[in-house]
């Protein structure tokens, strides 16, 4: 008698094994249907233009480094360099306006606004 038990168990998890993936293959199925006759993601959402990768326009060598970030205004890039030296640089092309030496050593970044640095 517990032979007949543990046959009925046996064929009663392979049958429930089989309804189960009975069941999974027709939610797979419904699902497919439902995804290939809903709208697109990126159908809903507008053309995006990405812009082009960042390029270097200009390079300003100088055997002179500080860890200080430049300032600037509208026109110039005042970067801060080690031995106290602020150079002003055009933005468009890094042309140099102008260089001073203050002496020292710079302890903070420049602040710049339209008139004075």
């Amino acid at each position: 008698m517990s032979f007949n038990i543990n046959n009925n168990v046996i064929h009663s998890r392979r049958d429930l094994r089989s309804r189960v993936i009975t069941l999974l293959l027709l939610l797979l199925a419904f699902s497919v249907d439902i995804v290939e006759s809903s709208p697109h993601v990126y159908d809903l959402v507008p053309e995006v233009t990405l812009s082009q990768p960042l390029t270097i326009r200009w390079r300003y060598d100088s055997g002179l480094s500080l860890n200080l970030t430049p300032a600037f205004d509208a026109e110039r890039i005042y970067l801060p360099l080690a031995g106290g030296i602020v150079v002003a640089l055009r933005a468009r092309d890094g042309q140099l306006y102008w260089r001073s030496e203050m002496g020292g050593e710079l302890s903070a970044s420049p602040v710049a606004d339209g008139d004075q640095v």
